[in-house]
């Protein structure tokens, strides 16, 4: 990924998380569904095999990066 996609994605993420007053279904109809992520990342870390969440909860929020630098290269 060259200097400008990054500078794209975080930029991408800043506009992002300058709209958190915007309900997640607004988010999820611009950047997609990640539902079969969150599946996949609770199947890996599962809470009776890792008992804490965080590896789950970091899991998840790889999904949501990963659909944000999606759309942000697609523009």
């Amino acid at each position: 990924m060259g200097t400008l996609s990054v500078s794209v994605c975080v930029s991408g993420l800043l506009v992002l998380f300058a709209c958190t007053s915007a309900s997640t279904d607004v988010f999820e109809s611009v950047l997609g569904n990640t539902t079969s992520c969150h599946k996949s990342c609770e199947m890996t870390y599962s809470l009776h095999t890792y008992p804490r969440e965080e590896e789950l909860y970091a899991c998840q929020r790889g999904c949501r990066l990963f659909s944000i630098c999606q759309f942000v290269r697609d523009i």
